[in-house]
């Protein structure tokens, strides 16, 4: 099967430095999360990237069937070098401005296998550490919610296994290069990589560079929060020339709440080869949470020498600054716009200041009897989808207001899509302004008093009115 993936810039001088490979130092497993951060498709590397502090764990746990078959053609014989085997990894990231860096700690729990009529090196039923990989993500340009994204991907393992099949004794590294469509619900995603390492040999078979190449689709259901994905993955001359294993994969995500995700997915090996398993299942819980940081150095005018009388000076009239949220033309207006994740409806972290204020505006606020929550969208993907995306995310929005106390007769949600741009849908600027949650006052109770005023004034003209016909008709008598 393939071998582990490698993250290479780091560690590109260890490369230079190989160790003799024993017979069962060669990892036997095709799963590798190389996204230990927003994970879209297990497996796969996908558009979406943590934000600047925001930090993410996962924990996945993987039972493999078969991913080692030894097939001897002179002595017409076959073992499985590896049968079970039970492993998990804990994958922790960290987003940056430019980039996401991510680790990956592996972890056997249980292993077995057959003892070939060769002098191969059967699995035992050991535990241990496998090989560590280290993980460096960035996009190229900005991430759009809807059309293509490119982005790119080092990773590197680390030669630190302690059970057989499950590393190696030298470092290995891959590029990969990522690209996603999204259009409405639907994703496909692409990964091209090369796997590069000297070659050497192994059981039966030659060890060496090759080629990595992997095609994956997700779909986010209607059901809030549920999502579906399915993916193939190959390999070529990872061992062999003759060796091409083919995996596919279905799984389903679903996300308890903006912070914590679980997937499960089950694989079979399609097309036979090194590591390629009879099946695979994998379950997986993601969690996402900013990092929060409050460091603030020393002020110096704290600081007096200490032959100095301290001075006393007036203090400094704070400067003016912008509140939160704050009311405007008509509309309630936010400091900061409310941020999403890419192609969904899940508030971002950095929002949920935003969110908070708001719902405090309304509590504190209650002569605002009513406002109409609007979801907006580029002009990116098809008309259809952002339709639908504009009214998800207002319908999150007011969600996330009732969960505030705000009372929901108060709101409405209603989505625009594309229609209403205030910028131009030309360049990524314009279009991450087209993206936007606007918050429209429908009813106060000034207007309700101006409408029953201007019906009062109303009614007492008609009343006049027709006093004014009867004494006309009587007059006439």
């Amino acid at each position: 099967m393939r071998l582990r993936i490698f993250f290479f810039a780091t560690h590109l001088l260890f490369f230079f430095f190989p160790h003799k490979l024993q017979s069962q130092e060669f990892n036997a497993e095709t799963y590798r999360q190389f996204s230990p951060g927003i994970t879209e498709v297990l497996g796969i590397e996908n558009d979406e990237y943590l934000e600047p502090g925001q930090f993410s764990l996962g924990y996945a746990g993987i039972y493999s069937y078969k991913p080692v078959n030894l097939i001897n053609q002179t002595l017409n014989t076959e073992a499985d070098i590896v049968r079970h085997r039970a492993f998990s990894e804990l994958s922790m990231a960290l987003g940056f401005r430019w980039f996401e860096v991510g680790f990956a700690i592996p972890m056997t729990h249980y292993q077995s296998g057959e003892q070939p009529s060769t002098n191969t090196i059967p699995a035992t039923q050991e535990t241990g550490l496998g090989d560590i990989r280290i993980t460096l993500r960035r996009p190229f340009g900005p991430v759009e919610e809807q059309g293509f994204n490119v982005g790119a991907s080092l990773t590197s393992e680390i030669p630190t296994a302690e059970v057989n099949y499950t590393g190696e004794s030298k470092f290995g590294f891959i590029p990969q290069l990522m690209t996603q469509y999204r259009r409405g619900r639907f994703s496909l995603i692409g990964n091209v990589g090369g796997r590069v390492r000297l070659s050497d040999s192994a059981l039966n078979f030659q060890i060496k560079s090759g080629l990595r190449f992997s095609l994956g689709m997700s779909y986010n259901t209607p059901i809030e929060g549920l999502g579906a994905f399915a993916h193939f993955i190959t390999e070529i001359s990872a061992f062999h020339k003759s060796n091409m294993p083919l995996e596919g994969t279905l799984g389903l995500r679903y996300e308890l709440d903006p912070r914590i995700t679980v997937l499960a997915s089950y694989g079979k090996g399609v097309v036979s080869g090194v590591g390629a398993p009879e099946h695979r299942g994998v379950l997986m819980l993601s969690l996402q949470h900013p990092v929060k940081r409050n460091l603030r150095l020393p002020d110096e005018r704290n600081f007096q020498p200490e032959e100095q009388a301290p001075v006393q000076e007036l203090p400094e009239a704070p400067a003016p600054t912008q509140p939160l949220v704050f009311i405007k033309h008509g509309k309630i207006q936010t400091k900061e716009k409310i941020y999403f994740a890419s192609a969904k409806d899940q508030i971002l972290d950095k929002s949920i200041p935003t969110i908070k204020a708001l719902g405090q505006k309304m509590r504190l606020t209650p002569a605002i009897l009513k406002i109409r929550i609007e979801g907006h969208t580029d002009s990116q993907g098809g008309e259809a989808a952002n339709l639908d995306l504009s009214q998800r995310r207002a319908d999150s929005v007011r969600r996330a207001l009732i969960a505030e106390g705000v009372e929901e007769q108060r709101m409405t949600a209603v989505g625009f899509g594309e229609v209403s741009p205030i910028d131009s849908n030309e360049t990524a600027s314009g279009r991450a302004n087209n993206r936007r949650v606007e918050f429209v006052i429908l009813e106060t109770e000034w207007s309700i008093m101006q409408k029953k005023s201007s019906s009062s004034r109303h009614e007492s003209k008609d009343e006049k009115k027709n006093d004014s016909n009867q004494n006309s008709d009587g007059g006439s008598i």
